[in-house]
């Protein structure tokens, strides 16, 4: 059976806890694992990262506005591409 792990970060910046999520995501592919990032900007990170590992782009933020209207679009709009995302990435095993 494979199996493919996905981290959820609001961004690949240079920060503690992103480096963890680096390392750990290296040590993973290195072990056989399908891994995959689903972060924000900025990537200040990611030529850390093993070749394998996907980095899929999502903007969490909605930054220059302060309308709560336009937020909650921009946070539906962001919860539908990761539903898709998981979707196309489902991983099934026997």
């Amino acid at each position: 059976m494979s199996s493919h792990i996905c981290h959820i970060i609001t961004t690949l910046s240079t920060g503690g806890a992103e480096q963890y999520v680096v390392q750990i995501s290296n040590y993973l592919h290195s072990n056989g694992y399908r891994v995959s990032i689903v972060a924000g900007k900025p990537q200040g990170l990611r030529d850390r990262l093993a070749p394998g590992v996907h980095v899929e782009n999502v903007d969490f933020l909605n930054e220059g506005s302060r309308s709560i209207l336009r937020y909650i679009g921009k946070f539906f709009r962001t919860f539908l591409d990761l539903v898709k995302y998981f979707e196309a990435h489902i991983v099934t095993g026997k």
